[in-house]
């Protein structure tokens, strides 16, 4: 029971970055505001900078999460995409359907099946022919566990013919950690 907090220090390069972890007396979910029990405070210095750059990088999005509503993406990528998870499968038990619904400032996941049913909207950052995807929030109160230590929702890829997507939180989540590439069937591109 706890939180933990990560500041980064600047100076034309990343310098520090101070990682503080507090442990509460009893769990958020009984009272949100709990007594900090201990804290433990470290400093990862810039002399181990293969540390603090992977540090960073699952952070990035944080940085760019003010700017993300100004960000509009490119026409090619605007469409309701469908997918199916596990789908040779022989158990119905364990097919997913899934869709993605991209707009020009948002990225909407959905997954549904057997017991599950989940709602996220996700960050994203174009890089040319590739959307990168990370977790923002949940639409409809159900965050997954495995959220909690992996928030990456992958790379879709236009190759000019087909949208690809490997998906580290599908692979996780429903593949049993089989890394896949999921082809998105692009429905609709009037959004």
């Amino acid at each position: 029971m706890g939180n933990s907090n990560h500041t980064f220090r600047f100076n034309k390069s990343l310098l520090n970055i101070q990682h503080i972890i507090n442990q509460y007396e009893e769990p958020i979910s009984i009272n949100s505001t709990p007594k900090v029990r201990s804290t433990k405070t470290e400093s990862l210095k810039s002399n181990n900078k293969d540390e603090l750059m992977i540090l960073f990088f699952k952070y990035k999005s944080v940085f760019v999460k003010a700017k993300q509503e100004q960000i509009l993406l490119n026409p090619k990528w605007v469409g309701n995409y469908s997918f199916t998870i596990n789908e040779e499968n022989d158990d119905w038990r364990d097919m997913y359907k899934g869709t993605i619904l991209i707009k020009r400032n948002s990225v909407i996941f959905h997954v549904e099946g057997y017991q599950i049913d989940q709602n996220y909207e996700l960050l994203f950052n174009e890089d040319g022919n590739k959307l990168n995807l990370t977790y923002k929030k949940s639409l409809d109160n159900f965050v997954s566990d495995v959220l909690k230590n992996n928030n990456d929702f992958g790379i879709i890829t236009f190759d000019g013919k087909e949208y690809k997507w490997k998906c580290p939180y599908l692979d996780i989540s429903f593949a049993d950690e089989e890394k896949n590439i999921y082809i998105l069937k692009k429905e609709s591109k009037k959004i």
